[in-house]
C-alpha cells in the first residue's frame, strides 16, 4: 500500500479521533469545574486509572494487537467462514474472563486503593470515596474491552470509520452526564462524582452498543461454543500475555506515575492527569490512528510473506508520524499555558492549577515522538505475532521509569514522573528499532533517520519562531480588541498562532525537502476537488 493510501486511511481515523478528543478536553473541562484539584478528583482519578490500565491490559491495545493479526490472518488463509468461528469463540472466552476480572476487582477494590494510594487513608474520607468509585468504575472495563473487540472485527475488514467514531459517543454521553445526571446528586462534590462515574460506565456500554449493528452485517455468527484448544484461539491467547505487558508500557508507567504522586500534596494526582491528557490529543491523532490502520495491512502482507511490503510499509509510516507528532510536540512546549488555561481554568480550577498541570504537560510532549514511534513499531513485531520482544523492551521501560521516579521526585516535584515517563520512552523507542532491524535485515534506517533529523530541525524553527509570535499576538489582541483572556480569546490566541505555525512548517518543508508532505498535500488537494 501506498503511503498516501496509508495517509488516506490514518487522515480519516484522525479526524474522527480529533473529534472525539475536542469532546474529551470538554468532558474534562466540566470535570474540572465541578471538582477543581483537591481530594474528590484525586480520588476520582485514582479510581479511574485501574479500570483504564485495565482496558489498555485487556482491551484496546494488547488484546487488539493479538486479535486483528489472528483474526486477519484466518480471514486471508482460511476464509470469512473460518475467521467467524474463531470471533466467535473468542468472544465467549473473552465474557468468562471479563466478569471474573470485574467481580475480582470489586471484591479486591479496598486492597488495589492501599496500593495504588496508601496515604489517601491519612485524609479524612478521601480512601473511602475513592474505594466506592472503584467498585462502581469497575464494569467499565467489560464494555470497553468487547468494544475493542468489535472494533478488531471491523478494522480486519478495512472499516475504521466507525469504530473510530465510536468514543465520541462516550465522551458526549459525560457532557451529557456532568449537565443533566450530577444535578440530581446533590451540590455535594463527593455526591457529585458519583454521579459522574455512573455516567462513565453509561458511556462505555454506548461505545460498544453502536459497533454491533456493523459487525452483524458483515456478517458475523454467533455460537455458544467455547473451546480453548482451537489452533487459531489457542494462537490469540499465546499472543496475548506478552501484549498486554509490552503494549500497555505506557499506562503502567503513568500508573507508577500515579502512586508516586500520591505522596506528594493534594493536587499532585489531577496535575499528572490532566498533563497526560494534553499530550494524548496529538498522540491519539497522529501515532495510534497510523497504527490502527497498518495493523491488518501488515498482518495480511506478513501472512502473504511479502516481506518488503512490509518493510516499505513500516517506513512510510513512521516516517509520516515524524512528519506529523514532531511538530505537534514542539507546539505543545510552546502552547502548553494558554491551552491548558482555556481548557481548565473554569471554576475550582484556579491559575495556579493551570500553571502545574502545564508544566507537567511540557515534560510529557517532550517524550510523544517515542510515544508514538512505540505504537507503530509494535505493531509490526504483532503482525510478526511476535510479543515476546515488546515484552522485554517493556519490562525494561518500567524498570527504568520506576528509577528516574525516584530519581526525580524530589527536585522536580509532580514534574518528575511526567520527565521520567519520557525518557523510559525514548530508551524502549529505540530498543524497539534496534531489535526489529536485526528481525528484518534492514528496517530502511537511513532513510528513517534523516527523515527525522529534518523533521526535527523544522520543528525547532518553528517552534522558535511560534514562540515570539505567540507573544506578539497576545499584546497585540491585548491593545486592539481589549484581550481579557477569557476562553473565547483564549481560542481566538491558540488559532493563530497554530495556523501561523502550520504555515511556517510547511515552508520550512518545502526548502528541506521534507517528503512527507507530498502524501499530506496530495490527500488535502483530492478532498478539497
Amino acid at each position: 500500500m501506498s503511503q498516501d493510501k496509508v495517509a488516506k486511511h490514518a487522515v480519516s481515523v484522525g479526524l474522527l479521533t480529533l473529534l472525539s478528543r475536542v469532546l474529551g478536553y470538554i468532558r474534562d473541562s466540566i470535570n474540572a469545574a465541578l471538582f477543581g484539584a483537591g481530594l474528590v478528583s484525586d480520588a476520582y482519578f485514582v479510581a479511574f486509572r485501574i479500570p483504564n490500565l485495565l482496558r489498555d491490559l485487556v482491551a484496546e491495545g494488547s488484546f487488539t494487537a493479538a486479535f486483528v493479526p489472528t483474526f486477519s490472518h484466518t480471514l486471508e488463509k482460511e476464509g470469512e467462514e473460518k475467521a467467524w468461528e474463531v470471533a466467535s469463540l473468542v468472544l465467549n472466552l473473552l465474557v468468562i474472563f471479563l466478569v471474573c476480572i470485574v467481580a475480582l476487582g470489586i471484591i479486591a477494590s479496598p486492597f488495589i486503593v492501599h496500593v495504588m494510594a496508601p496515604n489517601f487513608s491519612n485524609t479524612p474520607h478521601k480512601a473511602e470515596l475513592t474505594i466506592l468509585l472503584t467498585k462502581i468504575l469497575f464494569p467499565f472495563i467489560g464494555f470497553v474491552s468487547l468494544s475493542a473487540f468489535f472494533m478488531g472485527i471491523l478494522n480486519s475488514h478495512k472499516s475504521f470509520t466507525l469504530p473510530a467514531l465510536a468514543p465520541s459517543l462516550f465522551n458526549i454521553t459525560m457532557i451529557l452526564t456532568g449537565r443533566y445526571i450530577c444535578p440530581l446528586f446533590g451540590a455535594d462534590p463527593q455526591n457529585t462524582i458519583i454521579g459522574w462515574s455512573y455516567g462513565a460506565l453509561l458511556g462505555s456500554l454506548i461505545q460498544m452498543g453502536v459497533q454491533i449493528p456493523l459487525v452483524m452485517k458483515y456478517g458475523f455468527k454467533y455460537s455458544l461454543k467455547v473451546s480453548f484448544t482451537h489452533p487459531s484461539v489457542r494462537r490469540m491467547f499465546s499472543l496475548l500475555f506478552p501484549a498486554i505487558v509490552g503494549l500497555s508500557v505506557t499506562q503502567i508507567n503513568l500508573v507508577i506515575n500515579t502512586i508516586i504522586a500520591a505522596w506528594g500534596p493534594d493536587g499532585s494526582v489531577t496535575y499528572l492527569y490532566y498533563g497526560n491528557r494534553l499530550m494524548q490529543l496529538p498522540l491519539a491523532l497522529f501515532g495510534i490512528s497510523v497504527a490502527t490502520v497498518i495493523l491488518p495491512l501488515l498482518s495480511q502482507q506478513v501472512a502473504r510473506g511479502s516481506r518488503e511490503e512490509v518493510r516499505q510499509l513500516f517506513s512510510q509510516a513512521i516516517r509520516l508520524v515524524f512528519f506529523l507528532i514532531l511538530p505537534a510536540s514542539v507546539g505543545l512546549c510552546v502552547l502548553s499555558y494558554p491551552i491548558n488555561s482555556m481548557l481548565f481554568r473554569h471554576g475550582n480550577f484556579d491559575s495556579n492549577d493551570v500553571s502545574a498541570t502545564a508544566l507537567t504537560s511540557i515534560y510529557y510532549s517532550l517524550g510523544l515522538f517515542a510515544y508514538a514511534g512505540i505504537r507503530v513499531t509494535q505493531t509490526v513485531y504483532y503482525a510478526y505475532l511476535d510479543t515476546w520482544t515488546p515484552l522485554k523492551i517493556g519490562l525494561i521501560s518500567i524498570v527504568l521509569n520506576i528509577a528516574l521516579n525516584i530519581a526525580f521526585i524530589h527536585p522536580l516535584s509532580y514534574c518528575g514522573p511526567a520527565l521520567a515517563t519520557s525518557m523510559s520512552a525514548t530508551v524502549s523507542f529505540v530498543f524497539l528499532l534496534i531489535f526489529l532491524r536485526r528481525k528484518m535485515q534492514r528496517i530502511m534506517g537511513r532513510q528513517i533517520l534523516l527523515s527525522f533529523i529534518k523533521i526535527l530541525f523544522a520543528s525547532g524553527i518553528m517552534g522558535l519562531i511560534s514562540y515570539y509570535f505567540n507573544n506578539f499576538s497576545t499584546n497585540l489582541l491585548a491593545n486592539s480588541i481589549g484581550f481579557e483572556g477569557n476562553t473565547f480569546n483564549q481560542l481566538l490566541e491558540i488559532i493563530i498562532t497554530i495556523s501561523f505555525s502550520i504555515i511556517i512548517y510547511y515552508i520550512l518543508c518545502i526548502i528541506l525537502r521534507i517528503e512527507e508532505r507530498v502524501s499530506i498535500t496530495n490527500l488535502l488537494r483530492r478532498k478539497t476537488l
